[in-house]
């Protein structure tokens, strides 16, 4: 029977329209669920371990509920065309724009939901999780870590690890560390406990992630904070199709109010139709209009039957209705009752019905009677708050503080009505005024740290929860708020660090700032300010957050390091030499600050001391080529200006040759006096600084001690001529050079033996 019924309501064309969209829904349907299988294949959907992209497999899903929508649409319309009857065609339309406006506002809802930046800093915070682990020196620890959960719906898009003790060597690498894969040597990084370090996961599929950790000296707690948030294609897919669902309803919505209100004139369920049919007929058991209808005019051949009727019917006697009675007026009591406890109990009834006005004249008749009167004083200002006559208010508990200072309820008022006012600076002056003479209300002191939060003065405000506490140890609110400022600074510190470890520098200076509103005394949130301002070139403002943590910790090794970093880049050596220095004498391990002595030793030109400094801290960081590069070539420096202080020392002992002039001969290539003996007058003339004469001179007095030498080598016991070749072919040139030389060297030279040696630098030093 329900065939039959179809066609008689639509006809066939309706009919085939439902068979059709059967068919289309089915293969739709059908199609839907080949596509999200293959999207969740394509995209590594596994079963062990259980991985479903439900990200990839949802976008997929409402883009094929997009042409379903657009389908339902499309055999509406044909339905709503085809349709018998006007009224169906009403009725159709009618609900397809009811079903289209509560879907358009439920798409907004859902689509400004997803954009709004609350809720992506809200799901942030909800879904990042974090992790201590304790390493010991020579121990090597794995943590294993997945970029997604097993449903796709979230991505752990980074890793941030923050040192508390010694340094770290940290190891990140894709795979998982339980299966014995060893960590690549060039993956190792050393992460100290001032600069956090941060590792980017991949989110394409699902992935395992291994964080080594091996600890260097003792022990060291890391922490592992794992930033997630909702999957990155939800939160585009998701807005992006709520806003096409809106637009094509709407313009739904659209095409079908005129078809509504074509069909609404002749739709026995429209408002319309039935305003009409009231109008035009007269429905039984309906009352009648409220105008008479105009009366019949009847022949006067044909009686009257309503006459007659009338004519039966004895007429009704209307009966007098009794006059109201007199409104009853409020009498007065006699004058001698009206006493200002009758006044106060006037004024309170009046304040308990919320007859503020009625009150506040009760309380003036009582002030005119006893101006001074503090409780009508308090009471008046208590009536004259819910009318937002706060002046007043004002006025009236200032003039109750004038009479009593220690008044409770007028020191509450004027505290509560600048809190409302949000005026925390008055409110805080009155609650301090109020606490130093009631500290033993806890409730007040609640209220005292909000104000100090309001202000961003969050550290005074802990104090105040603090005092709350000890009056109430079990007061939950007060613990609440205190556990919610020690867990904001820590938040807040986590954030800085990591914006900083990835270079977002003014961010993380805004972030360190609300830091130390809340505690001025953070020396970690100081340290960090001093870091960024670091890294931005801000040389001077890092430095006075270096000196503010320094006289808050003045063994802050950490920023001493900084410091002395920062007077390095402005070449204020023996500043930033006071700050290595010290470094060392705090920790004699402290290798990089011996390396920064070295640096600075250097720069000032003491080259023996950076030489110290460097050996320091390759002792104690042998590995470090860098150091052991710059101290070789300092070792070379060393030695060349050691051999040039000595032969310059040697030219100075000839006749005519002072130091300067020693020192632009062994400039000019005469390093020894074997090198003058076979230089001519004209040669050392060309050296600028020295004349002819003095060219002579210094020749001569080569000569001389040439002769001189030769004649002792001859006197010596057992040197004959060709030992003293051999000598003066190994570069000996003069007597002292010969005593200043040990038995070892002298014994190099071919036919001396070490006896020998000691005999010839005997005999030369008598």
């Amino acid at each position: 029977m329900k065939r039959f019924v179809d066609r008689l309501e639509g006809g066939y064309r309706v009919v085939r329209i439902r068979r059709m969209r059967r068919i289309v829904y089915a293969i739709l349907a059908l199609i839907t669920i080949f596509f999200l299988a293959a999207v969740a294949a394509a995209n590594g959907a596994s079963l062990r371990p259980f991985y479903l992209p439900l990200d990839i497999v949802l976008g997929v899903a409402l883009v094929m509920g997009l042409v379903w929508l657009f389908l339902s649409f499309v055999f509406r319309n044909l339905r709503i065309r085809y349709a018998a009857r006007s009224s169906q065609k009403f009725l159709m339309a009618g609900n397809s724009i009811r079903r289209a406006l509560i879907l358009t506002v439920v798409a907004i809802i859902v689509g400004v939901l997803f954009v709004l930046p609350f809720f992506h800093s809200a799901t942030e915070d909800h879904l990042s999780s974090e992790m201590t682990v304790t390493v010991f020196a020579g121990t090597e620890r794995g943590v294993n870590l997945w970029n997604t959960d097993g449903l796709g719906l979230t991505e752990t898009r980074q890793v941030t690890i923050y040192v508390l003790g010694s340094d770290v060597n940290v190891c990140f690498m894709e795979g998982d560390y339980d299966s014995g894969s060893p960590c690549p040597p060039s993956e190792w990084q050393l992460v100290d406990n001032v600069q956090p370090k941060s590792y980017v996961l991949r989110g394409d599929g699902l992935r395992i992630y291994s964080l080594v950790l091996n600890g260097t000296i003792g022990s060291s707690d890391v922490r592992i904070l794992s930033e997630s948030a909702i999957s990155e294609t939800i939160l585009g897919v998701v807005p992006l199709t709520m806003l096409i669902i809106a637009v094509l309803n709407v313009v739904w919505i659209a095409i079908l109010n005129p078809v509504k209100k074509k069909f609404a004139a002749v739709s026995i369920y429209s408002h319309e139709y039935v305003e009409k049919v009231k109008k035009d007929e007269r429905f039984y058991g309906a009352k009648p209009a409220k105008t008479a209808p105009e009366p019949v005019t009847v022949p006067k051949t044909v009686p009257s039957v309503k006459a007659e009727i009338e004519a039966e019917i004895p007429p009704v006697k209307e009966v007098e209705r009794p006059p109201p009675p007199p409104p009853v007026e409020e009498i007065p009591p006699p004058p001698e009752l009206v006493t200002v406890p009758y006044l106060f109990d006037m004024a309170k009834d009046r304040v308990s019905t919320r007859e503020f006005e009625q009150a506040v004249g009760f309380y003036d008749d009582i002030l005119e009677r006893e101006p001074d009167n503090v409780a009508a004083l308090i009471g008046k200002g208590t009536a004259l708050t819910p009318l937002d006559r706060e002046d007043e208010t004002i006025e009236c508990m200032q003039r109750v503080l004038e009479a009593d200072p220690k008044s409770k309820a007028a020191l509450l008022w004027m505290a509560k009505i600048f809190d409302s006012r949000e005026n925390w600076d008055e409110a805080l002056k009155w609650y301090d005024r109020y606490l130093g003479i009631y500290h033993g209300d806890e409730k007040h002191w609640i209220k005292h740290g909000d104000v100090l939060v309001s202000l961003g003065r969050g550290d005074i405000a802990m104090e105040s929860y603090r005092n709350a506490l000890k009056i109430n140890p079990h007061n939950r609110d007060a613990a609440q708020k205190l556990e919610k400022l020690k867990i904001s600074v820590k938040d807040l510190m986590t954030r800085a660090l990591s914006r900083s470890a990835l270079g977002n520098y003014l961010g993380a200076l805004e972030v360190f700032d609300r830091v130390l509103r809340i505690e001025p005394g953070n020396t970690k949130a100081l340290l960090g300010k001093g870091v960024a301002y670091r890294r931005l070139n801000k040389i001077n403002s890092a430095v006075e957050c270096l000196n503010a943590v320094l006289e808050m910790d003045p063994e802050n090794q950490a920023a001493l390091l900084n410091k002395g970093g920062l007077l390095e880049g402005q070449e204020r050596w023996q500043e930033a030499l006071y700050c290595y220095n010290l470094l060392v004498k705090m920790n004699p391990k402290d290798d990089e600050a011996w390396v920064k002595k070295g640096d600075v030793h250097l720069n000032l030109g003491m080259r023996d001391e950076a030489f110290e400094s460097y050996g320091e801290a390759i002792a104690l960081d042998p590995e470090n080529e860098d150091v052991l590069q710059r101290r070789m070539a300092l070792e070379g420096e060393l030695a060349e200006a050691t051999e040039e202080k000595d032969a310059v020392e040697r030219l100075s002992e000839l006749k005519g040759v002072t130091k300067r002039r020693a020192t632009l001969l062994y400039e000019a290539g005469f390093r020894t006096v074997e090198d003058l003996s076979e230089a001519s007058t004209n040669k050392l003339k060309a050296i600028h600084g020295i004349s002819r004469k003095t060219a002579r001179m210094i020749l001569e007095s080569v000569r001389a001690e040439a002769e001189e030498f030769d004649k002792r080598l001859n006197e010596i016991p057992g040197v004959g001529p060709s030992l003293a070749k051999a000598i003066l072919d190994a570069g000996y040139a003069s007597v002292d050079q010969i005593t200043s030389a040990s038995p070892k060297e002298l014994s190099e030279i071919k036919g001396i033996s070490k006896k020998k040696a000691e005999s010839i630098i005997d005999f030369l030093s008598q």
